[in-house]
């Protein structure tokens, strides 16, 4: 049973968890906390001293100044750690640690470093390194010190609305900007023994990925071994990733809980082959000292990801106390584990693998029990199917809320995609590990990684013919964080219902309810009722969506449409928030086009768009007074192809721009047409997309200010 009592550090986390979370919305500096936290210290020992010493029935006022105690901690370790960025980088010289491998992009190599100092100047937070490509083994190793001058740049906010905060990201994991590197824009000034333990654990992982890669078998075998192995997903086939994401087994190609679990299974099932009949106290240490490293090797060179530490830390307790002979508290052990990592990194707090993984634990830790006593099967193949089936409902139960907050979408056949790969997964990781333990001797080893071989294709085929199901997922669903509060909240009532009974949990439920489904009617009715025009700001290119109602229509260039990953990540959210159906490449109209489209009320000719009164001139603005007047609203929409000279621009409302460098470009035709007024002008780039309301005629997003431009 799950009691505050029994589990002193989920009492202790609550505050410091609470602590590290203000930090973050608080612009305060470690000095302003530090003598809070002594004062509570003081605090307490003089409380303690006073009711121990008179008055036992006040102790309540210990727990008091130990909640406010963690949550000052929580503060101030959230406030120190919290990365500053400074705005004069030009002449500055950087001295960084690498801190992370060489990931390969399209053009350069990526790395992470971490801000040493700052010669002339203070700065904290780490660095984005993006060097050209070299031969790798000049690249500099995880732990050199390096010295450059080059300029850092700030990660540019998201630019359409809903799209990911890919700066929010990097942030939160410590990365405060990016610089670009050659070879001769440095000076490597050696190891730094700082890192001694991270460089000497990637070593391992590369020699362990060249022995993988020495075996003839299929590539897509060598990237899913390297992947559940040793946690390097680059070489993934995109397709298997998409495959695996979408049937919701993507947590069995990301290093986890159940990797470590499997090799805890697979080491324990080692030991058994020499164990002896009759084992000495001595020897269950010996062999609890030899598990507790392989794991926390394993963890290693798998990148000590959130879930590998996570599990590695609760495990260890568990193999620790069994070598006791004591049980040790599992809600114990995971507020130990997680306030072990947020000590260490409180803004691992923000990050998805440690929200899912510790969630997945929870649930499963705390329904998996429940649910297995529902049904009792004789016969072990199904007993072992229901414990299967009971774990994967358990860790969905907690987790699905935030993966539809993060993710929007729901795998439908989560079950039985479960009951396919876990065991699977199982079979392949122990495998993987002999296969590796044998490696040296050649022929055998070989056998070994033909057997994966036909394993892992097995596994593809099975994960894609899941995905091929009719209705395999739920997509496109939009929930806020209120409305992921609420549904935590109805999941918490409910359980207390069903545990305790009491009509009072189940009025509570119903109360949520009724909010819940609320909110969401007033956003779809506010969506239904919606027209409106978005000029998205994806670089060059030039995305329009026109919604009416619950319809839309996408129009945007022929380059745009060969790149839909771009599609994806600028735009897809604000369509799933709008509630509207991602478009088919082929039904989107190319802007530019010569053929004359009438759909939707919106007709599109050549380098017009016209729409309930509204026209829109794509780079050009020579229309006659007599034929613009018949428009309510004119807008110039001019991109980097816009040549010719701009004509009676004062009847227009709007200048759209998607132009670098616009003001001196617009400023020298302006000057030539000596307009002397206040110009409208939009530059996407600079400002983000817009969105203009087709009832009103009024822009919608209110934080994007005007340029106005007086000639």
């Amino acid at each position: 049973m799950f009691g505050l009592r029994e589990t002193p550090f989920v009492k202790l986390l609550i505050p410091f968890v609470a602590g590290i979370l203000l930090a973050n919305k608080l612009d305060i500096t470690p000095w302003f906390v530090l003598p809070v936290l002594l004062a509570l210290c003081i605090g307490l020992l003089l409380t303690f001293q006073y009711i121990y010493g008179k008055n036992y029935r006040k102790r309540f006022r210990i727990g008091i100044i130990v909640f406010f105690l963690f949550f000052t901690w929580g503060l101030l370790i959230a406030t120190y750690y919290k990365p500053h960025v400074s705005s004069q980088n030009l002449g500055t010289l950087y001295s960084c640690i690498i801190v992370s491998d060489w990931n390969k992009t399209n053009r350069f190599y990526k790395a992470e470093a971490k801000i040493e100092t700052k010669i002339r100047e203070y700065r904290t937070g780490n660095v984005l390194l993006f060097h050209k490509k070299i031969a790798r083994n000049k690249l500099p190793e995880i732990g050199d010190r390096i010295i450059f001058k080059n300029e850092t740049h700030s990660m540019p906010s998201p630019l359409n609305p809903f799209e990911f905060d890919y700066k929010n990201y990097l942030y939160y994991n410590g990365i405060t900007g990016t610089v670009y590197l050659d070879s001769l824009d440095y000076i490597n000034l050696g190891k730094s023994n700082k890192y001694a333990l991270t460089r000497f654990f990637n070593r391992w992982q590369h020699r362990l990925s060249k022995i993988i890669s020495s075996y003839d078998i299929s590539a897509e075998t060598k990237s899913l071994l390297k992947a559940l192995l040793l946690g390097d997903k680059t070489g993934l086939d995109p397709t298997i990733k998409k495959a695996f994401t979408t049937v919701g087994a993507m947590h069995v190609l990301a290093v986890s809980g159940l990797h470590v679990g499997i090799v805890l299974l697979f080491l324990y099932s080692l030991f058994r082959l020499f164990e002896p009949k009759k084992t000495s106290r001595v020897y269950r240490h010996i062999k609890s000292i030899f598990i507790l490293l392989a794991i926390w090797c394993f963890a290693g060179v798998t990148g000590f990801s959130p879930s590998i530490v996570r599990a590695a830390a609760m495990l260890s307790f568990i193999v620790f106390g069994k070598a006791l002979n004591r049980h040790a508290n599992t809600y114990n052990s995971l507020a130990v584990a997680a306030f072990v990592m947020l000590f260490i990194d409180p803004y691992t707090l923000y990050s998805v693998g440690f929200q899912l993984s510790f969630l997945a634990v929870l649930g499963i830790v705390f329904f998996h029990p429940r649910l297995y006593t529902l049904f009792y099967f004789k016969n072990i193949l199904l007993r072992k199917t229901w414990q299967l089936t009971s774990v994967s409902i358990s860790a969905q139960i907690a987790t699905f809320p935030i993966a539809l907050y993060y993710f929007h979408q729901f795998p439908v056949y989560f079950l039985l995609s479960n009951l396919v790969v876990i065991p699977f997964a199982f079979i392949i990781v122990s495998a993987g590990l002999v296969l590796l333990l044998f490696s040296f001797i050649p022929a055998l080893a070989q056998y070994i990684a033909w057997a994966i071989d036909l394993l892992v294709m097995v596994l593809n085929y099975l994960v894609i013919q899941i995905g091929n199901l009719p209705f395999h997922k739920i997509s496109g669903v939009y929930i806020s964080f209120f409305e992921l509060i609420l549904i935590y909240g109805l999941i918490i009532s409910m359980t207390l219902y069903l545990m305790k009974k009491k009509t009072s949990f189940l009025f509570l439920f119903l109360g949520l309810g009724i909010v819940l489904s609320s909110v969401n009617f007033l956003r779809r009715y506010k969506n239904s009722h919606e027209q409106k025009i978005t000029f998205y700001s994806i670089g060059k290119h030039t995305p329009i969506d026109i919604k009416q109602y619950n319809r839309h229509l996408f129009i945007a260039d022929s380059n745009l449409l060969k790149h839909p990953s771009k599609i994806d990540f600028h735009i897809s959210n604000h369509w799933v928030y709008q509630g509207l159906s991602p478009v088919k490449q082929k039904d989107v109209p190319i802007l530019g086009s010569k053929i004359t489209r009438v759909k939707n009320r919106v007709i599109q000719s050549d380098n017009h768009l016209f729409i309930d009164g509204i026209i829109i001139c794509f780079n050009h603005s020579s229309h006659q007074i007599k034929n613009l007047k018949v428009f309510d609203y004119k807008v110039i929409y001019l991109n980097n192809d816009f040549k010719k000279k701009l004509d009676s621009v004062e009847y227009y409302n709007l200048i759209l721009l998607n132009i670098s460098k616009y003001r001196i470009k617009l400023n020298s035709q302006l000057d030539s047409l000596k307009v002397s007024f206040p110009l409208k002008v939009h530059n996407l780039p600079d400002l983000g997309a817009l969105e203009l309301d087709l009832a009103s005629q009024h822009f919608i997003k209110k934080k994007h200010q005007w340029y106005n431009i007086s000639f």
